[in-house]
């Protein structure tokens, strides 16, 4: 569903800019975007921005969702949280957890 293909969430459409790596989505010219790096097996969430004229409509969940949607039915990889706002999604869905691995890319996280 993902990979440079559009998908609609909501009112936003989330799409994976492959080229420049991140999840991005757009709302009168400006753009949110949750940047990511690749690497063997993993996907980690590198940098979350939302400008202030998106922030409390839950872009950067949805991007999110979207990153977590991609690892897992894409390309199987676990995701790496470096993003601090990826760490504190992660306390608000539990269910996510199985899929992160710590930075060391082998260790799974403690249990949330």
């Amino acid at each position: 569903f993902l990979c440079g293909v559009m998908s609609a969430v909501e009112e936003f459409i989330i799409r994976n800019d492959v080229d420049r790596s991140c999840f991005v989505t757009e709302f009168h010219g400006e753009e949110a975007v949750l940047d990511y790096q690749c690497g063997d097996g993993t996907l980690e969430l590198v940098r979350t921005f939302v400008p202030p004229s998106f922030r409390g409509k839950g872009i950067a969940a949805k991007l999110v969702d979207a990153a977590f949607q991609y690892a897992q039915q894409e390309t199987e990889r676990k995701v790496i949280p470096t993003c601090s706002y990826v760490a504190t999604y992660l306390t608000h869905h539990p269910e996510k957890v199985s899929m992160v691995v710590s930075s060391d890319n082998r260790s799974p996280l403690p249990k949330m």
